[in-house]
């Protein structure tokens, strides 16, 4: 657990500052708990810390390929490892400027992520189509996730935002709640 690699042309390290900046470079990790494996294709790798790597101009994917269908690009993204609440050594993400890329183009953009990675905001994604409808990608966003703040118990909400090639964008929501009193949900 918590095995990574690093691989770059050029490398430049501080004795002094106990530091190292990787150019054009690779990063490498196994995700044991989901069973993938994580990329992080960057201009340049700095190591701040022991625990903590800022990347520039960075991919992510879960393939070594160097052109994958999907990835997720950052001008910034800062992978920290820290000890959570319950005594666990957990990552933490701080990215900025997000896009979601198929085949090398942006399709969505989000400002900034910050926090675990398991909250990461898309939940699904996926295309499909029929005769009479035409081609659809269809994207499903954890909205609490999106707006930064907790749900209240077992609530989720879900941001719909679907491409449909032959018509254009769908929006839409579905959200579910449960209290003591009431619980109920919501498809529009």
């Amino acid at each position: 657990a918590g095995r990574y690699s690093i691989r770059s042309p050029k490398v430049f390290y501080s004795i002094r500052d106990d530091r190292a900046l990787l150019l054009d470079a690779v990063f490498w990790t196994y995700d044991q708990k989901r069973g993938l494996p994580l990329y992080v294709r960057a201009k340049s790798i700095s190591q701040e810390s022991a625990n903590s790597f800022k990347a520039k101009s960075a991919t992510l994917t879960n393939t070594a390929f160097f052109d994958p269908d999907f990835s997720i690009g950052t001008s910034t993204v800062t992978l920290s490892r820290r000890k959570a609440e319950d005594g666990e050594n957990r990552v933490y993400v701080d990215a900025r400027n997000i896009t979601l890329n198929a085949a090398g183009i942006p399709f969505f953009y989000w400002p900034i992520l910050r926090g675990d990675p398991q909250g990461i905001p898309l939940r699904n994604i996926g295309i499909g189509g029929s005769s009479g409808s035409g081609t659809t990608l269809k994207t499903t966003w954890n909205l609490y996730s999106l707006l930064g703040i907790a749900p209240i118990g077992n609530d989720e909400a879900d941001l719909l935002l679907d491409w449909h090639f032959g018509r254009g964008a769908g929006i839409g929501t579905r959200a579910t709640w449960s209290r003591p009193s009431s619980s109920g949900g919501l498809l529009a």
